[in-house]
């Protein structure tokens, strides 16, 4: 900035200074010119002053001749009248400043050489008037006042050709100043317009330049706003499936002419998983899902890898079949690999931006997800028992209130059926903790196998758990318990290569008849209907209602 500022000082400055220059020729030509031209004038004056004093003698002279030829008194009158006139310019041409090439004797003796005419013409006439005309023409026959007149008209014409040509020369040179003044004039005018024209070149390159910097701090501004809305909405969310809807939206605004897809890491970490992708769909070059972490560069180098030439860089198998240029960022977080960017550019040229704008968004990104595994863990440690996987009775007590309020809400049903593994505690002493864990663990993957997506199964304590069945009626939980109980015949246990016996369990059934009902109560009840199962013989569905009224489905 400082450069531009310095280069577009200098040249306004050297149009001032150029234009000062300029001026000052301009005007020291103009006073040369004028002083050239009132000398020219003044040439032009004395010229034809010496031109009226040239006729005005050849006058007189003809005015004396006929004088003294006829005697007639008006020739006589217009002698003295021209001999009049006559010693006034003699006057005037004594007064005239003469250049330097006409000398001041030329001049005194063209002078002199006059006022000797002058007398003798002077004589010329007395002679007439004194003693006639004979006497008149004996005096002209001696011609005196020829070789004067002779002499003068040769002095005379060397004046006036030595002041012809300075005339001349000083009208060359008037012209000469004029030219040279159109030159200043044009030349300047070309010039200063020259320096401006660069001036405003560098102007309009620099504003250009500005435009552009402008240009790109806005749009990395909007980068950065889009980079910190990203982080800020993936700290909110609760599960990575949130997160890669969150990813999803934001590298459509940051990756708009870009096609790509975000991958996450499965826990078994042996694949990679497409979580969300973008960008218009090519179903011929769709992206591979999944991919193995063998297949991306990026993932085996550990760093970015882009493509931009097939010549000479390497290219990732699960992009194999994209002809175009790409690039991959692993996503890390302590070491680990959490995910990968994939980005295939719509212009070759975009590669470059993209890949720093990728960089950032990886680590992002990353440590976002980061945190999101670390937080969905610790929920899963506060909501899940740690033997069985299912929820635990904390989280139980927190969602039947609101699948409770759900039902009210749709005016559905909701099942609740409450379990307890049959002699479980002499199972356990019998057979020893660790396959007491194993009855637990497999009777809970059991249960999950065989309720719907929207079940929620809980270990309650112990042995005991509980199946909240969102819009399930009585009759449907009641159904549900008893093919629950049927099927656990098939469930084959076998510990250190002995078999297990068979589990059974006992099977408490309630559900929300009443829209006064609240969960608390709904639970006692099937916790009875639960209690009156074992006490009936165990291994059984045990059905009761609002008006504690129950019902026994006896073991086949």
């Amino acid at each position: 900035m400082q450069t531009f500022q310095r280069k577009v000082l200098l040249l306004f400055a050297s149009a001032v200074l150029l234009g000062v220059v300029f001026i000052g020729l301009i005007m020291a030509n103009a006073y040369e010119g004028q002083e050239t031209r009132q000398q020219a004038s003044d040439s032009r004056e004395r010229l034809l002053l010496l031109k009226d004093m040239v006729a005005t003698l050849f006058e007189a002279e003809s005015s004396q001749r006929a004088y003294a030829a006829s005697g007639d008194p008006l020739f006589k009158e217009e002698h003295v009248i021209v001999r009049r006139e006559l010693e006034t310019i003699l006057t005037q041409l004594r007064q005239q400043t003469f250049p330097e090439a006409i000398s001041t004797d030329q001049i005194a003796q063209l002078a002199d050489l006059i006022e000797l005419r002058a007398q003798s013409m002077d004589e010329l006439v007395q002679i007439r008037d004194e003693e006639g005309t004979a006497a008149a023409a004996a005096y002209i026959e001696t011609h005196k006042g020829e070789r004067l007149t002779d002499r003068i008209r040769t002095i005379s014409n060397n004046i006036l050709d030595t002041e012809a040509s300075v005339l001349a020369n000083r009208r060359a040179t008037v012209q000469r100043h004029e030219q040279q003044l159109f030159y200043l004039l044009g030349g300047g005018g070309l010039l200063n317009i020259l320096l401006l024209g660069w001036a405003f070149i560098l102007i309009r390159h620099e504003q250009r330049r500005a435009e552009t910097s402008v240009d790109q701090l806005r749009a990395y501004s909007d980068e950065i706003t889009y980079i910190n809305q990203l982080s800020n909405s993936l700290q909110s969310c609760e599960s990575q499936a949130a997160a890669a809807e969150v990813i999803q939206h934001f590298m459509q605004l940051l990756f708009p002419a870009t096609r790509g897809g975000f991958y996450m890491m499965r826990a078994s970490r042996n694949l990679l998983q497409l979580a969300a992708r973008w960008g218009d769909d090519d179903d011929t070059n769709p992206l591979v899902d999944p991919i193995e972490p063998n297949d991306c560069w990026a993932l085996r180098l550990g760093r970015l890898h882009s493509l931009r030439s097939t010549l000479t860089d390497l290219r990732c198998h699960h992009a194999a079949q994209h002809s175009g240029h790409y690039i991959c960022v692993p996503m890390m977080a302590q070491g680990e690999t959490v995910g990968l960017l994939h980005l295939r550019p719509a212009a070759d040229n975009a590669i470059d931006v993209m890949e720093k704008r990728a960089g950032i968004l990886a680590a992002h990104i990353g440590s976002a997800l980061a945190s999101i595994s670390l937080r969905e863990a610790l929920q899963q440690q506060n909501i899940r028992d740690p033997l069985t996987g299912l929820y635990n009775r904390r989280y139980l007590e927190e969602t039947v209130e609101r699948e409770h309020l759900r039902a009210q809400r749709d005016n559905s049903g909701l099942g609740v059926i409450m379990v307890d593994i049959d002699h479980f505690k002499q199972f356990n002493d019998n057979h020893g903790h660790q396959a007491g864990d194993l009855q637990l663990k497999e009777f809970a993957h059991y249960l999950r196998r065989h309720i719907r997506g929207e079940d929620i199964a809980c270990r309650y304590g112990g042995e005991e758990f509980v199946l909240l069945l969102p819009g399930s009626t009585l009759e449907q939980a009641r159904d549900r318990a008893e093919s629950l109980r049927q099927g656990l015949s098939s469930l084959q246990l076998d510990f250190h290569g002995q078999s297990l016996p068979t589990v059974t369990a006992s099977f408490g059934v309630a559900a929300f008849t009443n829209q006064d009902q609240d969960w608390e109560t709904v639970l006692h009840l099937a916790d009875t209907a639960l209690y009156q199962a074992k006490r009936a013989g165990r291994d059984r569905v045990v059905v009761t209602d609002y008006g504690d009224k129950t019902s026994a489905a006896n073991p086949a």
